[in-house]
C-alpha cells in the first residue's frame, strides 16, 4: 500500500480512537443512517462510545430501547456511519453491519462502565418520540437503576469498508479501504474525488 494512503488511514484510526474517549473530539458526534421500518431513510446523529480497529473494525453507540431506531436495526442490519472535521476537513463514511444488544452481557459492560451523566437520558418514563404538553424536563428520580437499565441498548457496529475523503485547498484526496472482520486493511485504493 502507497505510504501517504497508509498514514491517511492510521489518521483516521487515530482520530476515531481518540474521539471514543475525548468528548472535545469533532468526531464525538456523527451521524448514522438507515432505512426505517415503513422503507425511507433515517438519519441522526448519536455519541461514538467505542472504536475498536486494533483487533477488529468497530464502532459502538448506545440508544434507548424503545427509539424508532430498534425495530430499523433488527429489520435491517445495514448502516451507514458518517463522521466529518471541519477543522481538519476530513470525513469518512462507513458502511456496516449492526448487532442490537439490550439485556445481555454486553449491554451489562457497558452500562456498568459508563457515567451517570451519561445514562441520565434512560431514566424517564416518556417513550422517545411521544408527543408532550410541555418541553420535556429529565427527572431521573421517575425510574430505579433496574427500570432505567431495561432501556438501554448498545449498537456495534462491524464496519466493512471507510471512504475517507480529505477537502484540501490544493485538491481533494478520496480513497476507499475494506477491513477484514479483525479490523485489518484488506484493499485500499485511493480514488478521484
Amino acid at each position: 500500500m502507497d505510504s501517504s494512503l497508509e498514514t491517511l488511514i492510521d489518521q483516521c484510526r487515530n482520530s476515531l480512537t481518540d474521539a471514543a474517549q475525548n468528548p472535545e473530539n469533532n468526531w464525538k458526534l456523527f451521524t448514522v443512517a438507515n432505512v426505517g421500518v415503513d422503507g425511507l431513510p433515517q438519519s441522526r446523529y448519536v455519541v461514538l462510545r467505542g472504536a475498536d480497529f486494533s483487533d477488529k473494525a468497530e464502532i459502538v453507540f448506545f440508544t434507548d430501547e424503545r427509539s424508532n431506531k430498534v425495530p430499523a436495526l433488527l429489520k435491517n442490519k445495514k448502516v451507514s456511519l458518517c463522521f466529518f472535521d471541519r477543522e481538519s476537513g476530513l470525513q469518512v463514511e462507513m458502511k456496516a453491519d449492526v448487532t442490537v444488544h439490550n439485556g445481555d452481557e454486553v449491554s451489562k459492560v457497558h452500562w456498568e462502565s459508563t457515567s451517570w451523566y451519561s445514562l441520565q437520558c434512560y431514566y424517564m418514563k416518556e417513550l422517545p418520540g411521544e408527543e408532550l404538553k410541555a418541553p420535556f424536563i429529565l427527572n431521573p428520580d421517575d425510574l430505579n437503576e433496574e427500570e432505567a437499565y431495561q432501556f438501554f441498548t448498545v449498537v456495534k457496529c462491524q464496519v466493512n469498508s471507510w471512504d475517507i475523503l480529505k477537502l484540501k485547498k490544493t485538491g481533494n484526496e478520496r480513497a476507499h479501504c475494506t477491513f477484514n472482520r479483525e479490523g485489518k486493511v484488506q484493499t485500499a485504493s485511493w480514488l478521484a474525488p
